[in-house]
C-alpha cells in the first residue's frame, strides 16, 4: 500500500514537469485524439489527486490522530487551502493547468496570494502537508509528508527556472 502512494505522487509531479519541459510534444500528442490539452491535464491531475488522497487516507486510518494543540495544528491546513483557493479564483481553470504553455491569454496576476508569494499554490499544498505531519506525527507519514513536500520543491524549481524549455510554448490563435 504504501508504494503505491509514492507512485501516485511522483506520477503527477512527474507529469507536471514533462509538460512543463516539452509543451509541444504533450500538446500534440493530445490534440491527435481531438482533446484540448487543458482538459486532459485537468482530468488527469484530478484523478491522480483523488488516489492520492485515497492512499493516504488508507495509510491514516492505521495511526491515532494526535488533537493535541488542534487550533495550532489547524493553522497551516486553512492558510495552505485559502491559497489554493485564491489561485484557482485568480487564475481560472485554464490558469492552473498550465493553459499558457498552450497558447491560452492568461492575464498576470499582482494581487493575493501572488503579491505575497511565488507559487502559492504549491506553498498551500505544502501547508496543508505540514498539518497532516502534525496530527499524524509518525515516521510513515511523515516520510510520504515529506517526499511529497520535497516534489513540490522540486516541481517550483523547474517552473522557476524555465531554462529548459525557453521559446517552446506553443504560439496558438484563441
Amino acid at each position: 500500500m504504501g508504494f503505491l502512494i509514492y507512485i501516485a505522487i511522483f506520477a503527477s509531479h512527474l507529469l507536471y514537469a514533462c509538460i512543463w519541459i516539452d509543451p509541444i510534444y504533450y500538446k500534440k500528442s493530445v490534440e491527435r485524439y481531438n482533446y484540448d490539452p487543458v482538459n486532459v491535464l485537468a482530468n488527469t491531475s484530478i484523478v491522480l489527486k483523488i488516489a492520492q488522497f485515497y492512499l493516504l487516507l488508507l495509510c491514516l486510518i492505521n495511526y491515532t490522530i494526535e488533537l493535541d494543540y488542534f487550533y495550532l495544528k489547524i493553522i497551516p491546513i486553512l492558510f495552505g487551502q485559502l491559497l489554493n483557493y485564491k489561485v484557482y479564483e485568480k487564475l481560472g481553470y485554464q490558469g492552473v493547468y498550465y493553459g499558457f504553455k498552450f497558447g491560452y491569454k492568461i492575464p498576470w496576476v499582482t494581487t493575493f496570494p501572488y503579491n505575497i508569494l511565488n507559487n502559492p499554490q504549491y506553498i498551500g499544498c505544502q501547508l496543508t502537508l505540514i498539518s497532516i505531519m502534525m496530527f499524524y506525527p509518525y515516521y510513515e507519514i511523515c516520510k510520504i509528508c515529506c517526499f511529497w513536500i520535497y516534489l513540490y520543491v522540486i516541481t517550483s524549481y523547474v517552473e522557476k527556472t524555465n531554462y529548459i524549455c525557453q521559446n517552446r510554448q506553443v504560439k496558438i490563435k484563441i
